[in-house]
């Protein structure tokens, strides 16, 4: 009677099968045919060890094509966030500097307009002033009786004395 072999969660053909990497393939087509024949099969269990001699050829097998792909776009994109981060970072403190630099403007803007209003309020003063003594100087013109008569220099040098 032929002999199946395995370990927990895998079975193989005791026998000439086993010696080809291709044994658990074959696997499910010699069970068929024993089953088929109407003969019983059993079950062996073996060691990892045992598996791992009679499969001669184990090749291992790292990222593919896709995976390496995958991979190499993470990695660009990666970067990309990290310049992106930069660009935000240096972004944001050339806003804020520009946003000082125009509050420094603003400030002198409304200083220079405190300035101009001064200014304004000074010369309408000045205008007024202006305004009073020329309506002085025409009245003072227009009636020269109303003023005293003038003394000579002679009068005013002996009346202190």
């Amino acid at each position: 009677m032929p002999k199946l072999g395995g370990f927990p969660g895998s079975c193989a053909l005791t026998g000439e099968s086993l010696n080809h990497a291709t044994g658990a393939a074959e696997m499910g087509g010699k069970e068929r045919e024993l089953r088929a024949e109407g003969r019983p099969v059993e079950l062996e269990t073996t060691s990892p060890e045992r598996i791992y001699t009679m499969i001669s050829a184990v090749r291992v097998v790292g990222p593919g094509r896709r995976e390496r792909g995958y991979l190499e776009k993470l990695a660009a994109l990666g970067s990309e966030l990290e310049a992106a981060a930069l660009v935000e970072r240096g972004s944001a403190r050339r806003l804020d500097r520009m946003e000082k630099k125009l509050d420094a403007v603003r400030e002198a803007a409304d200083a220079e307009v405190q300035k101009s209003h001064r200014l304004i309020l000074a010369l309408g003063s000045l205008q007024r002033e202006n305004e009073m003594l020329r309506e002085k100087l025409t009245l003072a013109l227009a009636t020269p009786a109303l003023l005293p008569p003038r003394r000579s220099w002679l009068a005013r040098l002996f009346l202190r004395a």
